[in-house]
Order: structure tokens, then sequence, then C-alpha cells
């Protein structure tokens, strides 16, 4: 293929992810006391960030096997596959480095995008690679709800109660 062909030619990819929820809440909804996600029809649903984030612990846990698996196929070197949204990454430090140190790195910020970089510099908008679309059980599901009591305040009925603080899929497939 010449040169011209290469500069024309899309790199495109679709990739699926599915997570199977067993008896926990896979996306809780804040505006529903973090209820899980539900549709009218009573599918389940994972918000576009939820699933970012999931992709990011998967790659951030370098001693997985999942990590393991893709990086040894790949050949991929674990330093430049850091997480900027991590829990172990500190905010001043992502601040205090350039651009191109910034992409070589953080691999969530070459592939989702990142505004940090963007913060008091003049750098255009990183969307990033990859989009994510709202993720939906195959089927309904079924969301267990409990309220629980502390036995030690049960005396005390002002004290003690957690209403509906047990709240849970029993089981779903998303994708």
């Amino acid at each position: 293929m010449s040169d011209t062909a290469n500069k024309n030619t899309l790199n495109r990819g679709t990739g699926l992810l599915i997570i199977e929820v067993i008896n926990s809440n896979p996306n809780g909804d804040p505006d529903r006391e973090s209820d899980p996600r539900q549709r009218n029809d009573q599918r389940g649903e994972i918000s576009p960030v939820s699933f970012k984030r999931k992709v990011r612990d998967l790659v951030e846990k370098k001693d997985s096997p999942v990590w393991n698996e893709i990086s040894k196929d790949l050949k991929l070197d674990p330093k430049k596959f850091m997480i900027s949204e991590s829990r172990e990454t500190e905010l001043k430090d992502i601040r205090n480095l350039d651009e191109k140190q910034f992409t070589e790195r953080f691999w969530d910020g070459r592939v989702f995008g990142n505004t940090e970089l963007e913060k008091g510099r003049n750098i255009p908008v990183k969307t990033g690679v990859v989009q994510f679309g709202l993720g939906v059980s195959v089927a309904p599901v079924l969301v267990e709800r409990m309220t629980t009591t502390n036995p030690a305040v049960q005396a005390d009925k002002s004290r003690g109660m957690a209403p509906l603080a047990f709240r849970i899929v029993q089981h779903g497939a998303l994708d």
C-alpha cells in the first residue's frame, strides 16, 4: 500500500465488554440514593463513566490474569500503561508533566482523553479515541432491597436502622 493510501486510512475497532453481576450493585444511581440503575423495562444500566472505571481497574491491576494475558500477547510495557484517574496518582504529580510525558505514561489519558492537561495550559481539548455508550443488560434484572438494623441499639428505636441500606442486583449480564 502506498504512503498516500496509509494517510487516508481510518483505523477503527469495535469492542465488547461483558459484565456479569451477581449479588452486587454495578453502578448506583446518585439521584436515587445509589439504587442500582434500571430502565423502565427493568433492564439494568451502567453509565459510560462506570464502564471506563471498570476498564481502568482491569488495566491498573498489573498482577491480574487479565493484564498478564493481554500484556504478554501484545508485549506491553507496564510503565506506559499507568492510570491517571487512580487512587495511587497524585494530581500535583500529573500537573508537573508536560503533554508528551503525560501521554507516554498514562494509558487512560491517551485512550479516554483528559481534562487535567487542559487546566492552565494552551492545549486543545483532548477527548480521547475511545467512546463508550450506555451499558444495558440483556434481560431484566431483579433488584433486592433490605433494611438492616444494628442489634446493639434495637432497644432505642431512634437509632440502629439503615433503611434500604442493602441494594443489589441478584444477577445480570450487561454489554
